[in-house]
């Protein structure tokens, strides 16, 4: 039997919804005529487009914004780090006006996937990645296409030793990929542009 969401997280998705403005603009594809993020008014937040819950406890696992329209700034603040039992995260393709990538995702450390790309965040830097890295110890899934890292040396990726995919696709990277990242215990699919 499916548990309602707990109380508290209906409250932290309806906030991270009031955040951010509407604008058709802010993706280039579209979810199909189903997606109705305005429709996150009422009833049980596990029935909400996008938005997966555990049946057993009510928990929200997966927030899936992929395509939403979002557009706006992202901080540390943001309700979205409230949701401390997300496995899955997907932020892709929408407009987050240059805003860094928040360092509070790694309190979400039950995250197994994680996608940010092609999100117009700014420019990722060695230490964000680093941080990222040492605390998201279960991301398995890590996509950061278009997600401007040429300052990053992503030897800090090395020690994701859960990865088993990772893209960096149009990121513009520079120098030499580092050999520890192909010694991780999972060897990780990487693509790369």
């Amino acid at each position: 039997m499916q548990r309602p969401c707990l109380d508290f997280e209906p409250s932290a998705l309806l906030q991270l919804e009031e955040s951010f403005v509407l604008n058709r603009s802010a993706s280039a594809f579209s979810k199909d005529d189903s997606w109705k993020l305005e429709e996150w008014i009422e009833g049980d937040c596990c029935s909400w487009d996008g938005v997966e819950c555990v049946g057993n406890t009510g928990h929200v696992i997966g927030l899936d914004l992929s395509s939403s329209f979002l557009y706006g700034y992202i901080d540390s603040n943001s309700s979205l780090f409230q949701l401390h039992h997300l496995t899955r995260l997907n932020l892709s393709d929408n407009d987050f006006y240059g805003s860094e990538i928040p360092s509070a995702i790694g309190n979400l450390s039950m995250l197994s996937q994680l996608d940010l790309s092609n999100s117009v965040f700014s420019e990722l830097r060695n230490p964000n990645l680093k941080s990222l890295a040492e605390r998201l110890v279960n991301l398995e899934h890590l996509d950061l296409d278009g997600v401007i890292a040429s300052s990053v040396v992503p030897r800090s990726l090395a020690s994701m030793s859960s990865l088993t995919y990772l893209s960096l696709r149009s990121c513009e990277l520079h120098g030499e990929f580092p050999n520890e990242v192909f010694q991780l215990p999972h060897f990780p699919l990487i693509s790369l542009q």
